[in-house]
This record gives C-alpha cells, sequence and structure tokens, in this order.
C-alpha cells in the first residue's frame, strides 16, 4: 500500500536510491532536532526558529520519499531512477507514481509546519 490510497504504490526509486533519501532525511532531522533544542534553550528568537521550517521540510521529505518510494522531483519529469540512471516511466504508472508525489510533497509540508509550530510555543 501506499501513502495516498488503497492502489498498489508504484516505486520510481530502486533500494539505493531509499537508502540514500532516508540517510539524508534522518541526518537532517537530527541537526534540525540539536538545533531547535539549542534555539529553544537559548531564548532564540521565534523568527530564527521559523528559519528552521525549511530544512525540517526537506528532512521530512527525505524521510517520506523513501518510505513511499518515490521521488518527486522524479515523478514531477515522469521519470523512474533503479538503480542506474534516470529512465521514463511507463506511460500506464506516469499518473499513480505523480499523485504518490504529490502526498509525500504535501505530507512533508504538514510535518514540518507542525514541528516548526511546536518549536515556537516556548
Amino acid at each position: 500500500m501506499d501513502v495516498v490510497s488503497n492502489e498498489a504504490c508504484v516505486a520510481n526509486i530502486g533500494a539505493a536510491e531509499r537508502r540514500q533519501r532516508l540517510l539524508i532525511g534522518v541526518v537532517a532531522a537530527l541537526v534540525c532536532t540539536l538545533v531547535s533544542v539549542l534555539f529553544v534553550l537559548d531564548g532564540a528568537a521565534r523568527g530564527w526558529r521559523l528559519s528552521l521550517f525549511l530544512p525540517w521540510w526537506m528532512s521530512a521529505l527525505g524521510i517520506l520519499q523513501a518510505r513511499a518510494r518515490t521521488c518527486v522531483a522524479l515523478a514531477a519529469r515522469g521519470q523512474r531512477q533503479v538503480g542506474g540512471a534516470p529512465e521514463a516511466l511507463p506511460a500506464a504508472d506516469v499518473a499513480q507514481v505523480q499523485r504518490q508525489a504529490r502526498s509525500v510533497f504535501f505530507q512533508s509540508f504538514v510535518v514540518a509546519a507542525v514541528i516548526t509550530a511546536l518549536s515556537l510555543v516556548p
């Protein structure tokens, strides 16, 4: 099952690409967490805390792309990358992969917004 619906997920990235996105997402999440904690403990202005929205979004995007087996950028171009160079997706899969990509993009935005909002509370 994919992150969009009950339809089967159509992967547009392979295992190596998923590992790369997951690693980048997790490392970015750890860095964002550390910086967020430092900002809160230091009493940094809310503007500084708000500046972490984009890094949180990129982190969530990496993790959710790995989970959904869907690269947003490749989906926008109607491509897949499974081990080698990017190649065109089969025409029958383009619409499904693009739906998955929109879902991943939106979910990562929501995750980043929630985490950023939480850092603004104290």
